[in-house]
Parts: structure tokens; C-alpha cells; sequence
């Protein structure tokens, strides 16, 4: 019997986050349904999709290679890598009832200093803080590692928020 991909699956190419337990796979697929059929896993371990390439997908395995299995596309499941996949839109929301929001932050609210999170940049661009994490996979803001935060400068969030429309970054 033919498997039934749901019309509301993500269309293009795309990288994916599948979780098995304390390990996840950070892959690549062009259409996301059947890679994953391919796989034999079932459609619930898909925790997260961002639209994009072998480029990112390469740039992503680069970022958590710390936590990566032997050179393969498994990782073990770290707080960073938590933190990024629970940032992004989800599979999992289209499949599962949505969870309300957080409250945003306010531009109003966030602190003058160096340094933003994410949650910060995303108040301060006025954006979700899941385009913030694309922003920041495309390399349209860039970040800085201490430990495991990510941290933006305010100046490259000033800057980026110059050249949004008044829409996305007021």
C-alpha cells in the first residue's frame, strides 16, 4: 500500500530534525516525507524542518559537531541543539495541537547592552525568534558562542533592523 505523505508537509527541499530518543539526525531531503519513509521511521520523530540545502545542512553539522555520532548525521541531543530545535517552526505543530506563544518581549523591554539572546533579537528585529535562528543559519546576523548561549551584537541587530522593511523590524 501506497504511504500517505499529508498535503501539509513542508514543500522543497528542506533540512530535518529527527529524534530518536537522546539522539537526533540533522539530514537533508528534497521531499520530506518519503526520505523519511525511506529511513522506515515513522513521520512522529520529525521534530523540526527549516527550508534549505546541503549548504546548510553541512553549516548545521558544523555547528554541532561536538555532539556529533562517529561522522554521521546522528548527534546525541545537547542543550544547544534542544535550544535551536525547539526554536524553529515544527513538524510537530502541524501535527499536534499548537501550544500558545510565549508572551513576546516588547522592544520596549529588552535591555541597552552588547549582547542579545535570541529571544531579545527576535523582540528587538521584531521577528519570531525561529526566523532569528534562520537569520542566523543564513548568515544574516551573526552570533557568538560563550559556553552554550548564543549571544548577537546589538550593533548587527541595529544594522540588520535599518535595512528590514518597516513591517518585519519597527
Amino acid at each position: 500500500m501506497a504511504e500517505h505523505f499529508p498535503a501539509d508537509a513542508p514543500e522543497g527541499p528542506v533540512v530535518y530534525f529527527a529524534q530518536m530518543g537522546p539522539y537526533v539526525k540533522i539530514g537533508y531531503a528534497k521531499d520530506l516525507w518519503r526520505r523519511i519513509a525511506g529511513l522506515s521511521l515513522p513521520k512522529s520523530v520529525v521534530v523540526g524542518t527549516l527550508p534549505g540545502d546541503r549548504g546548510l545542512e553541512k553549516e548545521l553539522h558544523e555547528r554541532f559537531g561536538h555532539c556529533r555520532i562517529d561522522g554521521c548525521e546522528w548527534f546525541h541531543v545537547t542543550p544547544d541543539l534542544e535550544e535551536f530545535i525547539q526554536s524553529i517552526d515544527t513538524i510537530r505543530s502541524v501535527l499536534a495541537p499548537p501550544k500558545p506563544p510565549p508572551s513576546p518581549l516588547s522592544r520596549e523591554q529588552v535591555p541597552h547592552r552588547m549582547l542579545h539572546d535570541t529571544t531579545e533579537t527576535a523582540a528587538l528585529l521584531g521577528v519570531t525568534e525561529a526566523e532569528v535562528w534562520s537569520m542566523l543559519a543564513s548568515k544574516q546576523l551573526r552570533y557568538i558562542k560563550i559556553g552554550s548561549l548564543t549571544r548577537i551584537p546589538r550593533g548587527d541587530i541595529d544594522d540588520l533592523a535599518d535595512d528590514l522593511p518597516p513591517s518585519e523590524g519597527s
